[in-house]
């Protein structure tokens, strides 16, 4: 028998959903993670719905961090953040092996490697057990994106003073925005929207960053820009235009550096 765990598509749902399996005790190899039900129901299957529960997601954060250092707990937030439907069923699986009898919280500390963290421990060393090698793939395009999203990001200047910007990456990235910006800016009022989630990342001085769900952006929300953005935006064209040489302009080069997907937002790639 097979079980199922249909868990919220949250952070803290995919928690809640490995505390509940953990749990169990049916044994982890008859367990299995969803964060949506399945087009099609399988034969010799139980299917359990997971209501998040905060006080469970504290505990499984709690224990990672305890046990595993703050180098993992990094890599599995953000690997569950990811856009990928497997991306629970690997973070439970990895967990299983980096808590197993032999696993690689009861080794001692290896040599560093690409662990995260600097905690001197590279319990993700384990590639023959596909869920481990899983993660790290979802984990490594989760943190590009986000650091692609960190060089190319555009903010405009609102009538308000508010420094705007709008993204649409594919995974859920926005948390993983904010120390950068916030340490970048910490004296400007600034608000980057995720056109795709509805999901709002907004910073006050002297009060940090707050995420709001189900905002709605204006359809027509240039309108309310600063009269100066124009100018500045026809500047920063005209300096991307004359610095660069026509004779070793390289179009595939260009989409390789900065891929045609993040160009929307980009003014130096706006023709109009």
């Amino acid at each position: 028998m097979k079980y199922v765990y249909i868990c919220p598509d949250t952070m803290a749902g995919i928690f809640t959903g490995v505390y509940d399996a953990w749990a169990s005790k049916v044994g982890h190899e008859n367990v299995e993670l969803r964060v949506k039900e399945p087009d099609d129901l399988e034969f010799f299957c139980e299917y359990i719905t997971v209501k998040e529960d905060m006080d469970k997601a504290e505990k499984v954060r709690r224990s990672i961090q305890r046990k595993l250092g703050e180098g993992v707990y990094h890599s599995i937030c953000y690997a569950a953040c990811a856009y990928f439907p497997d991306r629970a069923q690997a973070i439970y699986h990895t967990l299983v092996d980096f808590f197993a009898k032999e696993g690689a919280a009861s080794k001692r500390p290896l040599a560093s490697g690409w662990h995260p963290g600097g905690t001197g421990s590279n319990y993700f060393e384990n590639l023959r057990n596909p869920h481990v090698k899983r993660l790290q793939e979802i984990y490594r395009r989760v943190s590009m994106e986000s650091y692609r999203y960190i060089e190319i990001l555009r903010f405009k200047e609102l009538e308000n003073k508010v420094l705007f910007a709008v993204i649409e990456p594919e995974h859920n990235i926005l948390q993983f925005l904010a120390p950068h910006f916030a340490e970048r800016f910490p004296l400007e009022r600034w608000l980057i929207y995720d056109k795709g989630r509805k999901r709002a990342l907004g910073h006050e001085p002297g009060k940090g960053c707050a995420l709001l769900d189900g905002a709605d952006l204006p359809e027509h929300y240039q309108e309310y820009c600063a009269d100066s953005q124009a100018d500045y935006e026809r500047l920063w064209k005209d300096f991307c235009n004359h610095i660069a040489i026509k004779e070793r302009v390289s179009w595939a080069r260009q989409r390789q550096m900065i891929p045609i997907k993040y160009r929307k937002y980009m003014e130096e790639f706006d023709t109009k």
